[in-house]
């Protein structure tokens, strides 16, 4: 499964693919303040909602208008997963995919792809 955030100005997407299918999908408000702890105590709950565990999901990417966030959301998935390397599996890539595995981004988005494996 792979887990997806979408952090916003206002509001953060976060959902959950098995293959090509978005399996689940949650909505929460953004806060700027949030440490990495915060949103870390945020997503575990949501995610066993859902009957998850963090050891079901196997890759994540995120996407964020938000640089101060960026970094807490990308310690958060890592603290959670506890066995991905953060940034691109090649390299950070501000608005241009390295590969084929890393997505386009809007103007000013960060986006970085985590891949097990």
């Amino acid at each position: 499964m792979l887990l997806v955030i979408d952090v916003g100005n206002t509001q953060t997407a976060i959902g959950v693919y098995e293959g090509e299918s978005l399996d689940r999908m949650w909505r929460v408000a953004t806060n700027r303040d949030h440490t990495a702890d915060e949103l870390r105590v945020k997503l575990l709950p949501l995610l066993q909602s859902e009957n998850l565990q963090a050891s079901d999901i196997t890759g994540a990417a995120l996407a964020s208008v938000v640089p101060q966030l960026t970094g807490a959301w990308t310690r958060a998935v890592q603290d959670l997963a506890g066995k991905w390397r953060s940034g691109c599996h090649r390299r950070r890539v501000p608005m241009r995919p390295c590969c084929p595995r890393c997505v386009w981004g809007m103007p000013g988005q960060m986006i970085w792809c985590a891949i097990t494996g």
